[in-house]
């Protein structure tokens, strides 16, 4: 071994005990303010400190249960196979006899929400481990730390199916270019069903068009669009609830995007400029919001152009996964989820230099559990978002570097 490669090497654990220790310590800060005062500013890493406990899980389970999610005033806005998987959890508690937080919170609500957030975790983290190729010790302590991240304690808390849907994106990633037949097929199978459930995991299958898989696209389009759809005929309406979906995703999309609440996205910064009377009588917060969705819109379709050149096979990923993050209207917290294997695969890289350190900060400020209160807002979630901004910033230049580097070849040869 050279003494270049030694020095990567320590690199590489210096920047991976950094961060584990790093990780663990604003745990043990964020706890221990968090116990002193268990309704004080930590509080605010649960939705509303807890008053809305649950809600993702005992709102859905109560709309489900009837079988009608999209004709009533809850105005479904996901596919039916989210809707399909908490019809059958609502079984389970009172959900067609009670509102929704009476039936969550009785003994047997509380049991079977806790439980199956429980299950998606201890799956999630496992299928984290598999991806990762560090020392088993390593890998263990690397994803203790995302357990301890503000972004999981905020999933697990709002009941989420966020879970499994990224479970399922880490599969795709660890498997959609395996040699093992079946374990690629699972892999697109995965992606379809993250996509039936959070819609835009549908844009990692990009990835297969950079590799020129065709057919493997193919067949996730075709599997995509069979667990997208067909569980409609299960639901009162059958298959024209299709048509009331769109409605219903237009309504949430105007009822989300100017709200200010934990989240990611561009919509993020225009939900901070609505808050502020000032600016909102500088420039109107509606124009700002069309300058802020065309500009991004375009960036991404730039992005992913250019992205097909990228030599690093973890930024390649990473930046279709910051999309996936940034582009929606109505990204929680907990889409943060996604980031995790992007974690695990920068840290799969046999070296790291100098310049990794920016990473590794940028992905402590995003997992960071403390929060920081101010003025109308929370610091920490600013924070997260510049840190997103930074590393598609970061992504995008070596973008243009592969693209020139491979044009510059080419003109060569």
């Amino acid at each position: 071994m050279n003494k270049t490669m030694i020095i990567e090497t320590n690199q590489k654990k210096k920047i991976l005990i950094f961060f584990i220790v790093s990780m663990l310590l604003l745990f043990m800060m964020f706890l221990i303010m968090f116990l002193i005062n268990p309704q004080g500013s930590q509080a605010n890493i649960f939705y509303d400190k807890t008053n809305d406990y649950m809600a993702d899980f005992f709102n859905v389970a109560k709309f489900s249960s009837d079988r009608n999610p999209y004709f009533n005033e809850f105005k479904g806005s996901y596919f039916p196979f989210s809707y399909l998987i908490f019809y059958f959890l609502s079984k389970f508690a009172p959900y067609d006899a009670m509102p929704a937080f009476q039936a969550g919170k009785t003994t047997m609500g509380l049991v079977t929400s806790t439980y199956f957030m429980f299950f998606l975790s201890t799956v999630y983290l496992i299928e984290l481990f598999s991806l990762s190729t560090l020392k088993k010790q390593c890998s263990f302590f690397l994803i203790l730390t995302f357990l301890f991240s503000g972004i999981f304690i905020f999933a697990f808390e709002r009941g989420n199916l966020i879970i499994l849907a990224a479970c399922l994106v880490s599969f795709y990633i660890n498997y959609y270019d395996s040699h093992n037949k079946v374990l690629k097929e699972l892999a697109l199978l995965a992606l379809a069903f993250a996509a039936a459930l959070k819609v835009y995991p549908a844009l990692l299958g990009i990835l297969l068009l950079y590799e020129k898989k065709h057919n493997d696209a193919i067949r996730l389009i075709i599997y995509g669009v069979i667990v997208a759809f067909l569980p409609f005929i299960f639901f009162e309406h059958g298959l024209s609830n299709a048509l009331q979906l769109l409605k219903n995703m237009e309504t949430a999309s105007d009822f989300y995007k100017f709200m200010y609440y934990p989240r990611y996205g561009y919509t993020y910064f225009v939900s901070i400029w609505a808050r502020s009377y000032s600016l909102r009588n500088f420039i109107s917060t509606d124009i700002v919001n069309i300058f802020a969705t065309f500009g991004f819109y375009i960036y991404t379709i730039i992005g992913f152009f250019l992205n097909k050149n990228e030599i690093s096979k973890w930024k390649q990923i990473a930046f279709v996964i910051l999309i996936i993050i940034f582009l929606p209207v109505n990204s929680g917290l907990y889409c943060g989820l996604y980031l995790l294997p992007i974690i695990i695969m920068f840290f799969n890289q046999e070296h790291l230099g100098k310049q990794d350190w920016l990473y590794v900060i940028l992905f402590i400020i995003i997992l960071n559990p403390i929060q920081i209160p101010f003025w109308k807002i929370n610091i920490n979630t600013l924070l997260q978002n510049i840190a997103i901004l930074i590393l598609l910033f970061d992504f995008s230049y070596s973008q243009v570097h592969s693209f020139t580097r491979r044009r510059n070849s080419r003109i060569t040869q």
